[in-house]
This record gives C-alpha cells, structure tokens and sequence, in this order.
C-alpha cells in the first residue's frame, strides 16, 4: 500500500479545511442588534462574607446561609460585558433572591453600588425586603431585591454594579442576577 508524501497530504486538507471555514462563515448569520442578556448565579459564584474570619456563613451549593446569631454582611460582584461604548445602557437590573430558615419573619437591607472604585458620581440606593419565616418562597413583595432603572429614561451607564447586604441569622442569599445589554454585532 502507497502512501500519500506527508506535504501533499497536508497540503490537500489545508485546502479543504479553508474550503469549510469560508463556507462556515459565508453561511453564518450576522447580528445587530443590542439584547438584554441576564447572568444568573448562585451566591456562592458571586458573593462573599464582608470579615471571612469573623463572620459565620457557610457556602452551600445554592447558597450562602448565615449560620451565627448575629446579622452579617454579604458583598456581591456581578459580571457584564458591555463597557458602554455602542451608546446602549448597560445594565438594566442586578439583584438576589433570599430565604429564611427561622421560625420568624426576617428583614434583609441591602445597599446597591453602580460604579467605580474613586468616582464622586457613584449611585448608591438602599432597599429593604422581608423575608418569609421556615423557608417560605418569596412574592413580588418578599424575599426579592432588585436594583435597577427608575424608568426607562433614567438607563444604568455603568458596566460594574455591586450590593452589600446585612444578611439576619438564619437568612440566606441564594439567586442572584444581573441584566444588561449587549450588540451582538459581528465584529
């Protein structure tokens, strides 16, 4: 059995390994439109402990639960893509979802954070939401916060957005979101 010289051998699937590739991307639909994309993440992907030695929190696979007798602080970092520079706003919402183990209603305030580290047109607001006693799923009205646009007029133009929030004993920070809006135009 006669073998093909390496070259020509490689030479003859360069040439139709181009052929696909010019093929692929002649097929391939181009983009343009700016589209909302959310980022969902449990706690444990997004957030940590404010003291990690002092405070008394246990990561679990869905969340972070406060495990001590006293309230503590969470800081969480959400990740966009879009730095602003095709005009669109860049975030439109950011936020969690929690739930309470105890035996009690809980009250959860937390402080979003849109901006960089030094800049004097930082946006802070503060909300505050309870939470349902023994694990009770949130409503509109409990166990969520959200941050976001107070119309449609006022957009978000920060790419980095972040909360800290004062978790009570036996609350946990689980979901967490974040939207924003990105041009998947082909570059």
């Amino acid at each position: 059995m006669e073998m093909a010289p390496t070259g020509s051998f490689n030479l003859k699937y360069s040439i139709l390994f181009a052929a696909f590739a010019v093929a692929a991307a002649s097929a391939t639909p181009a983009y343009a439109a700016t589209e909302l994309v959310q980022n969902t993440n449990t706690a444990t992907a997004v957030c940590q402990g404010a003291q990690k030695n002092v405070d008394k929190l246990r990561n679990r696979p869905l969340g972070i639960a406060n495990e001590s007798a006293q309230p503590v602080f969470v800081s969480c970092s959400f990740t966009t893509s879009n730095d602003g520079s095709d005009g669109t706003a860049i975030v439109e919402y950011f936020g969690a979802f929690f739930t309470n183990s105890t035996a009690a209603d809980a009250t959860v305030t937390c402080t979003g954070i849109q901006g960089l580290a030094g800049e004097p047109d930082n946006v802070y607001e503060s909300q505050s939401v309870t939470v349902l006693a023994n694990g009770v799923p949130g409503t509109p009205t409990t166990g969520y916060i959200f941050f976001g646009r107070p119309t449609a007029a006022d957009p978000l133009y920060y790419q980095n957005v972040a909360m800290s929030c004062q978790l009570p004993a036996g609350v946990s920070i689980n979901d967490t979101y974040v939207g924003y809006y990105t041009d998947d135009a082909s570059a």
